[in-house]
């Protein structure tokens, strides 16, 4: 009999655990998920091409093609916004920064056409557009992040919201745009609904400028002024990771606040607070540094150590992954 052109041990999705296709199914997956009727399967083809990614046996440049080439494609919300998700995170995380620019070119105005075509549900529209604003690098994409808040583009033919002005602000504070913060204090004065002082506190975390990491820094630890909850909201935009360079002086003091920060914030605020400062980084020296202070402080709470492992082992995992494209 000829011999199938893919094998799939998980058929179904009744088992748990890590199944891996072998090379020829591989390969069938990743030549032809897109083509898959049955939404399921697709979605589980996906999701071993995923797996084999953080596995080492497919480069995340590789993967991020494939996404964009499918994306235009993909009508599932869930399916579309789950694969889209990733390889924003394999952009952000996976891919050697050499290689990733001409994944961005395309994936600008991939993700601007779908927020603007009127044929897809508002749900596709509506991902598409929060990852042009999360993903937005070129200056053309800052351009059209500035008419967005001028009222020159619009969404569904209406400005776009306030949540989404926020968005578009913090994204060019980030870049570090030049007229970030002249639309930051404008943004300010036009916010005045209970949510704007939050709002702008998360933005103005995603500055890009070493005197504003230490302000930041330091208010998260010593104001006691400052509600809980915006530091948790702010601490993906503080620790960025296109500012690794100026967050990597942050990872080990933050490591160090572990225990005070477990007596004197709730529950869920640690988890928080040691995930994203180390998962911020992608380099072999924020690995060292990690750890370091595992190694130095061998009577860390065994609650605290296990939670920073669990950071750790994602950290490595990129550390290993950009090192075998590089080498690649």
């Amino acid at each position: 009999l000829p011999a199938p052109d893919f094998v799939w041990a998980n058929d179904g999705d009744y088992g748990y655990g890590l199944f891996l296709p072998d090379a020829k199914s591989a390969a069938w997956f990743e030549a032809n998920v897109g083509r898959i009727q049955d939404p399921f399967l697709r979605a589980m083809a996906w999701g071993a091409l995923w797996d084999l990614v953080r596995n080492l046996a497919l480069s995340p440049h590789r993967y991020v093609q494939r996404v964009l080439d499918e994306l235009p494609r993909e009508q599932d919300e869930t399916l579309a916004g789950t694969v889209l998700g990733r390889a924003l995170y394999a952009l952000e995380r996976y891919v050697p920064d050499a290689e990733a620019a001409p994944l961005v070119e395309r994936l600008e105005p991939l993700l601007l056409a779908r927020a603007d075509d009127r044929a897809l549900s508002y749900g596709l529209r509506k991902a598409a557009l929060d990852a042009y604003l999360g993903s937005a690098r070129s200056p053309r994409a800052r351009g059209i992040l500035k008419d967005y808040l001028a009222g020159r583009r619009r969404f569904e033919g209406k400005p776009i919201g306030q949540p989404t002005r926020w968005a578009a602000v913090r994204q060019l504070l980030l870049l570090a745009d030049p007229a970030a913060d002249s639309l930051f204090a404008r943004e300010q004065r036009r916010d005045s609904t209970p949510e704007g002082p939050r709002m702008a506190f998360i933005s103005g975390a995603a500055r890009a400028d070493s005197a504003s990491k230490a302000r930041t820094f330091e208010r998260f630890l010593a104001d006691e002024t400052l509600n809980e909850e915006w530091v948790t909201a702010s601490l993906g935009a503080f620790n960025e990771s296109l500012h690794a360079p100026l967050t990597r002086p942050y990872l080990r003091p933050a490591l160090e606040q572990s225990e005070w920060i477990r007596r004197h914030r709730r529950i869920f605020f640690l988890p928080s607070w040691i995930d994203a400062f180390v998962g911020g980084h992608a380099s072999p020296e924020a690995l060292a540094a990690v750890d370091a202070f595992l190694a130095q402080n061998p009577d860390l709470p065994l609650d605290i150590r296990r939670r920073v492992l669990q950071a750790r082992d994602e950290l490595e995992r990129a550390v290993r992954i950009r090192a075998a494209g590089a080498a690649g």
